[in-house]
């Protein structure tokens, strides 16, 4: 089993003991080979996907990518995707968590502050915030180190989440998705369209 997080800036896939990346740029030609690649390396047949918000051209490949490598193989590879939002909840619900969480939705500058608590969230420049002020923690975006951003993976069947030095592992059966044949893109939010007259 493999998962992919593509909720962040980048794309990782954990593939037992070894973690890839893959960048934004030219993904579309470097993630099906990168995807082809752990394949034909491991045979899994399961991938945990964490499964936006994100970028909405990146989750739309990356999903296409998944499927197409279903349609390959087909009957070989089940997909268990789950939201950042479920994954977080989730935890959250463990007592692992605080209610606020900072959500990166694929820009730099405007994120979510989402309070689990409320189930209500806000939209928020990230460079305006003063961290210290809030309770929360902050979604994984790698090449920074926030103090209360938290850190993923997979182990042994697990998603793992770190957070202040603390580690917590849930099974999949506590997470409300299950596995299928295709994967959706799960944009949580509504893309901005402009129509030129």
């Amino acid at each position: 089993m493999i998962f992919v997080n593509l909720s962040t800036n980048k794309i990782v896939v954990f593939a037992w003991w070894e973690q890839f990346f893959c960048e934004h740029k030219n993904v579309e030609t470097h993630f099906p080979t990168l995807l082809l690649q752990i394949y034909q390396k491991y045979w899994f047949s399961r991938a945990v996907v964490l499964n936006g918000p994100g970028w909405f051209t990146h989750l739309r490949v990356w999903c296409l990518a998944l499927n197409s490598l279903g349609f390959l193989y087909p009957g070989k590879i089940k997909f268990f995707s789950v939201s950042k939002l479920d994954f977080f909840r989730t935890f959250f619900k463990a007592d692992f968590l605080p209610s606020q969480w900072l959500i990166y939705l694929g820009q730099k500058r405007q994120w979510w502050l989402y309070d689990f608590t409320a189930s209500t969230y806000q939209t928020v420049v990230f460079d305006n915030l003063d961290l210290q002020d809030i309770d929360c923690f902050i979604d994984e975006i790698y090449e920074t180190d926030y103090q209360k951003m938290l850190h993923l993976g997979f182990e042994n069947d697990q998603l793992v989440c770190s957070f202040w030095n603390q580690i917590k592992k849930l099974a999949l059966d506590q997470f409300s998705a299950h596995f299928a044949d295709e994967i959706f893109p799960d944009y949580m939010i509504e893309p901005t369209v402009t129509l030129k007259q």
